[in-house]
């Protein structure tokens, strides 16, 4: 966390010596890590590589705008509490990155990790998304991602304002079908959490 400060602080000072101007069309560029408690590290260009990968932790190059008020990029963790491809049944699901409205907010692009939980204590399947820009949308289907498996899924995005919703029915939606949207899970996660979106 003190080193989120720290880059923020730096980020922030950056900004105040480009003066007004520069500040106020100012894009950041940082590099997110997949692994827990990592920090964001601050580059120079779009252009300017992230750390190499190493020992399962990736690295994904994220920006936002600086235009307005938000600061640094926080991640959201979305959870998907039932998704299957089994039986006949199959799941649709999307991410929207919402940081594009009509309020100022910040931009951001990102990726998401999808941990997908059927078994025991560790993921059936992860893999990362590709990157999402603000005002897109990422979809796919469980008989893509992660065929035969019943169970939950987390998404940890490296973008804030993340949203989801998940579609289930049998294939081909003939006789049976419902929707849900995504719970914002707030980490690290409290005892006695509280889901409301």
């Amino acid at each position: 966390m003190f080193s989120k400060v720290l880059l923020a602080s730096v980020a922030t000072i950056g900004l105040l010596l480009a003066g007004p101007q520069k500040a106020s069309a100012q894009t950041i560029f940082a590099c997110v890590s997949s692994a827990a408690n990592s920090p964001i590290i601050i580059v120079p260009t779009a252009n300017a590589p992230c750390p190499p990968s190493a020992g399962g932790q990736t690295w994904t190059k994220i920006s936002w705008n600086a235009t307005t008020s938000g600061g640094m990029p926080g991640p959201t963790n979305l959870l998907y509490p039932y998704v299957l491809n089994q039986n006949g049944f199959d799941t649709g699901f999307s991410i929207a990155n919402t940081s594009a409205d009509p309020y100022g907010t910040a931009t951001q692009t990102g990726t998401c990790t999808l941990s997908i939980y059927s078994t025991g204590t560790t993921p059936t399947v992860t893999l990362t998304t590709p990157s999402i820009a603000p005002g897109t949308v990422y979809a796919n289907l469980f008989s893509t991602i992660a065929p035969g498996v019943a169970g939950y899924m987390f998404a940890s995005c490296t973008f804030t304002y993340a949203h989801g919703f998940a579609f289930i029915s049998d294939v081909g939606a003939r006789n049976i079908a419902m929707g849900y949207l995504a719970t914002v899970v707030q980490t690290p996660r409290p005892n006695n959490e509280n889901l409301n979106n």
